[in-house]
This record gives C-alpha cells, structure tokens and sequence, in this order.
C-alpha cells in the first residue's frame, strides 16, 4: 500500500480547488451532515468559524480557548471530518483555535473582589470627611418625623403608648 505524500506546507488547496472561501459558503452544509451525526458537535460549531485552509489543514476559530479545548476533546473533531467528507468531499486534518480579539487575551477571570460587582472598585475612605451623626431615634420615631416633616401630620399618639 502506497501512502499519499502530505501536502507541502505552502500547498493553497486540497484537490478540488477547496479553499477556506469555498469551505466558508458550503459551511451550512456541513453543520447539516454534522448535526445528522451529532448534535453536541453541531452546537459547538455554532461558536466556530473557518480562519484559513492550507494544503488539508482546516483551522477553526472558536472564542474561548476553552471552547477550542472542549471541541478537541472526544469524539468532535471525527464527526466534523466525517461530515467534511460528505458534503464537500474533502478529506481535512482540523486544528482548532482561537479565533479573534480572544486571541490576544488569555482565557483567565477577571480578578474577584468580595462585596463588589464585576467593574466596580473599592474607594478609599476619606478622612477628613466628618462622620455621620449617630441617631438615638429608632426607626419608628424617624418615619414619624417623616411624616410630620413632609406630609404636615400630626402624630395624636402611638402604639407603644397607654391608652390603646
């Protein structure tokens, strides 16, 4: 058995004059053949995008290194081969990547600080700001003055006082 001499790294397609243009128009296709066979492998290549074909090797983007990791991981890259063969006809080895502004920023969280929403940030107190008068009143006596203050009541008497 004669094996086929790989493709020279400059190669530009794969025999039938495939080329990532080509594989980008006919990508419908092939999420159809894909979700024919697996629709896990189907969703994943949602977030997938074709960035370039040279000789038989398919570059993927995905957004997320983890993303790109998870597709590499089972039995994902196989069924995408499987249904490059049949829809398209083409015979690829698939190398799955980052695709994008993700690229450049690696796939860490931003930095968690208790009490704080994402983008917010502690400030610092400032001293020379005097403290807020400690109140003797409880919360009853302040939305009584609440109200005689802004609605012109009359407090007549309260619960806590004999006679009710």
């Amino acid at each position: 058995v004669v094996e086929p001499e790989p493709a020279a790294p400059g190669a530009a397609a794969p025999a039938g004059g495939l080329d990532a243009a080509a594989l980008r128009r006919s990508w419908d296709a092939v999420l159809d053949a894909v979700k024919g066979s697996k629709r896990v492998t189907h969703a994943r290549l949602l977030d997938a995008q074709v960035l370039a074909l040279n000789g038989r090797r398919l570059q993927l983007g995905f957004s997320t290194p983890t993303l790109a990791k998870q597709f590499t991981d089972g039995v994902h890259i196989d069924v995408l081969k499987e249904a490059l063969v049949a829809s398209v006809g083409a015979d690829l080895d698939v190398e799955c990547t980052v695709a994008g502004a993700a690229a450049a920023a690696p796939d860490r969280p931003a930095p968690v600080v208790d009490g704080f929403a994402p983008g917010d940030e502690a400030v610092p107190d400032d001293p020379d700001e005097p403290a807020p008068p400690a109140s003797a009143r409880s919360g009853e006596d302040v939305a009584l003055a609440l109200v005689q203050a802004e609605l012109g009541g009359k407090v007549v008497q309260t619960l806590g006082e004999p006679g009710l």
